[in-house]
């Protein structure tokens, strides 16, 4: 009877450590670092690009925050700090009504963002 139950402990903690083993193997599928910073930049610049804004820059300075919590959220601001820096700093501008200084911040933001990574060996 002992042994029995014995077996039946082993056999359950090799399918546990089986399955284990499966989930170690499966690929980290996260978007990269300051993708969220990227969508909300690219949210931003096309209305700041049209003649007539289809949005007041006060609500364009709210997406950059939004982009901004979701990446905090994410734990990627460490990883993208200048960029996100550059997002508070054109939210900023963007309130204070002057969008022609906020493209510059957003639009060499996106060329960081866009930029690939290159694996290292």
């Amino acid at each position: 009877m002992w042994r029995e139950s014995h077996r039946l402990t082993i056999e359950r903690f090799k399918g546990e450590a089986l399955i284990m083993a499966t989930q170690d193997v499966v690929p980290d599928i996260r978007p990269r670092a300051g993708h969220d910073l990227l969508v909300g930049i690219e949210r931003v610049l096309p209305n700041l690009d049209a003649p007539e804004p289809p949005a007041e820059p006060v609500e364009l300075a709210e997406h950059l925050m939004t982009a901004l919590v979701r990446c905090a959220a994410c734990g990627d601001i460490s990883r993208v700090r200048e960029q996100a820096d550059a997002l508070r700093r054109a939210a900023a501008l963007l309130r204070d009504d002057q969008p022609e200084q906020a493209r510059p911040l957003l639009e060499q933001a996106r060329a960081v963002l866009r930029t690939p990574i290159i694996p290292v060996a």
